[in-house]
């Protein structure tokens, strides 16, 4: 290479094929940032770890972000963000205030723990701007979030099966993990082999057995993500057996809303035989009211024991969920202290409406229907979800269960400067340290 240089006004003169280096994150390192994005958030509410760590948690992801920008900083790839993203993420933005400004307003004061939220919620929304904007880490963050999900449910079903044929409970304990709230309750939070977190137990026809909510605090927080990520893999084109997995394990968490399984089961089946979506939530819906009687009745898991024992747990959310519609203040809500313990007021999403008034609840809807982007996603993974916040569980906002309505971002087209190679959405080839085999 020659550089000639000629005095007087001229300048020296480069060859025209040097050119400025850049430099570019490579793309296991891309790969292995989203995975560790993807752990941490699933370690977040309402994972039982999430409770008391959330703090910690959220250093991490910090962390993880602050390297990504640093490495990022001079390299080829754009962040990109998708407008029905940036829908979302503005209604997610614009709830955090209004919940800070609120419940501000409720007591006065800033309460700890509203401020401790509104800090948490904002390292929420900066992971799903960075996952959703650089499109080389959006498939390997919510592969990596699945993976998570599958294999919490391969240790539930382990867990389970081995109390059902016999092994002692207090056996397979390998740790404890205080859950704050749950503190009355004995033997809440035990971890048992492989990693199931266990609530409490049930009479079955095993005998005594275990009811848990895999990685999650609570049994009936399981089967929403159980059923996402069976619909989440269905449409990655996964193995038959990891889809499987999910849904036995929904139903195996002996909760209430795990029959929710069979419902995204039937869809994911009629999507198999080419069903469009929506003829296939008729199809389902018709079904179901068929099979309700069934469904009602169902030893352990059905309304009908739940409804004549009274037991707290639905005995709490009737009175809850009538007494939403008693809202004074309808736009934005009555506070805490209507319901008599606060802790449950919010319990589902209709009862927060009058805890935090429509806006909140309308507010929270948009965000979730913003997914149906992705209508095949929206109808099999994330309308249980949906269903069960609306009546069931105050999990509404939690950090965990809003990427499951982020996630139709991992199907958009990406172009081959994006993934490193030519790739369709439903491609079954994985941007992932690891891999799940595929049909």
């Amino acid at each position: 290479m020659r550089l000639t240089a000629q005095f007087g006004s001229k300048k020296i003169r480069k060859p025209s094929h040097v050119s400025t280096p850049t430099f570019t994150i490579p793309r296991t390192i891309v790969d292995w940032l989203a995975t560790f994005l993807a752990i941490a958030v699933a370690n977040l509410r309402p994972t039982a770890i999430g409770g008391t760590y959330s703090f910690v948690v959220c250093a991490f992801i910090v962390f993880c972000i602050s390297i990504f920008y640093f490495c990022n900083g001079s390299a080829r790839e754009k962040l990109s963000l998708h407008k029905n993203v940036a829908r979302q993420l503005f209604l997610l933005i614009a709830l955090n205030f209004y919940l800070l400004i609120r419940v501000n307003l409720m007591s006065g004061t800033l309460p700890e723990d509203s401020f401790k939220g509104f800090l948490i919620m904002w390292v929420v929304i900066s992971t799903l701007f960075l996952v959703s904007s650089c499109r080389s880490m959006t498939r390997p963050f919510f592969d990596s979030f699945a993976i998570i999900i599958i294999l919490s449910s391969l240790s539930l079903i382990v867990t389970f099966s081995l109390v059902a044929s016999g092994v002692p409970l207090y056996a397979l304990k390998i740790a404890h993990l205080d859950l704050t709230g749950y503190d009355y309750l004995q033997n809440y939070g035990d971890v048992s082999f492989p990693f199931t977190f266990i609530a409490n137990d049930a009479n079955s026809w095993f005998g005594f057995v275990p009811r848990s909510g895999g990685l999650f605090r609570e049994p009936g927080v399981f089967p929403p993500f159980a059923c996402w990520a069976a619909a989440y893999a269905y449409l990655r084109k996964w193995s038959l057996p990891w889809i499987a997995v999910c849904l036995l394990a929904s139903v195996l968490s002996l909760s209430t809303v795990g029959p929710l399984a069979f419902f995204t089961g039937a869809i994911l089946l009629a999507y198999k035989f080419r069903i469009r979506p929506i003829r296939a939530l008729i199809l389902i819906a018709l079904l179901g009211a068929a099979l309700w009687p069934a469904l009602y009745s169902m030893e352990f898991i059905g309304l009908e024991d739940k409804i004549a024992s009274q037991s707290g747990s639905f005995a709490d959310r009737q009175v809850l969920f009538w007494g939403a519609f008693d809202v004074k203040n309808i736009m934005f809500g009555d506070g805490f202290g209507w319901g008599g313990v606060s802790s449950t007021e919010g319990i589902s999403l209709v009862s927060q409406m009058r805890v935090y008034g429509v806006i909140y609840v309308v507010t929270v809807v948009a965000i979730y229907i913003c997914a149906m982007k992705n209508i095949k996603l929206w109808i099999a993974g994330c309308l249980p979800g949906f269903i069960t916040v609306l009546f069931s569980q105050p999990i509404s906002t939690d950090a965990a269960f809003l990427v499951i309505f982020f996630s139709w971002a991992a199907f958009q087209e990406t172009s081959p400067r994006d993934t490193g190679s030519k790739m369709h959405p439903g491609s079954s080839r994985r941007l992932m340290p690891f891999c799940l085999p595929t049909n």
